[in-house]
């Protein structure tokens, strides 16, 4: 027989759940964490497997948010996302962040366009490397693109917290409104004919915009011809193959040094 205890709290996983395009659910503990630093982040509750981390009961308390205990199968049972998901034993439910303005892209020095990247997994590490290497702020399409999840926070480590976003109608558009305000835009492809570790040796000042095309097909031939240069990454001749998540880290650190380091 379930307790009263878990009769409330399934109660509120399905009420979090059926909810869920107004609420995010993200775990893991530097996910977690980054969240409670962040002062727009709008956190209802926390649940939590075993012993709470005492770092992360210090950042709910200072932020007024209420956490309780929950089972390993509760716990499972609000994420949905598999037995073997590794979410540290915290979770967080949230209101999702509210997304940047063209305008507010334009203001950074440094923005990541993601082309049709469709794994959250690979998003959420692409976003990772984003944080690590200055990125302002992450560009994506209303269409082909996964929404925010637990699964792009968790991958991203926190970064969520860190680095803004946007989804945009039409990459086209809106990488002609970055060179009207003075962007180089540069496309990580394999056709590129200058390798990304020698390209920033020429004088490219910022802002600049990265631009990373999807898993398998890479970037659109529209958003090619949008690119003011094409840049390659340098591999072993016998096997060239890149995450997306990797490329993109190369591309970025090229960059990070270049107008950061």
């Amino acid at each position: 027989m379930k307790s009263k205890h878990s009769r409330n709290y399934n109660s509120r996983a399905n009420r979090a759940r059926h909810s869920f395009q107004n609420m995010e659910i993200i775990w893991g503990t530097h996910a977690v964490a980054a969240a409670l630093r962040n002062p727009q982040r709008v956190i209802d509750r926390l649940c939590y497997v075993g012993e709470m981390d005492e770092a992360i009961r210090a950042l709910a308390e200072k932020k007024n948010v209420d956490f309780s205990a929950v089972t390993k199968d509760e716990m499972r049972e609000l994420l949905r996302v598999g037995v073997n998901s590794v979410h540290q034993g915290i979770a967080a439910v949230a209101r999702p962040l509210q997304q940047i303005s063209v305008g507010d892209i334009c203001r950074h020095r440094f923005v990541l366009l993601l082309d049709h990247v469709t794994d959250p997994h690979n998003v959420g590490a692409i976003w990772r490397n984003a944080a690590a290497f200055g990125v302002g702020a992450v560009v994506m399409t209303k269409r082909h693109s996964p929404s925010i999840t637990g699964v792009i926070a968790k991958a991203a480590a926190g970064a969520l917290d860190f680095v803004p976003y946007a989804y945009v109608s039409n990459l086209a558009v809106t990488i002609e409104l970055l060179k009207k305000n003075d962007f180089t835009i540069i496309g990580l492809d394999e056709s590129g004919k200058t390798p990304v570790d020698s390209f920033f040796d020429a004088m490219i000042a910022p802002p600049v915009a990265l631009i990373v095309g999807g898993e398998g097909s890479g970037m659109r031939h529209l958003t090619k011809k949008s690119c003011d240069f094409l840049a390659c990454i340098r591999t072993d001749p016998e096997f060239s193959t890149l995450n997306v998540s990797c490329a993109a880290a190369v591309g970025m650190h090229a960059i990070w040094r270049k107008i950061c380091g």
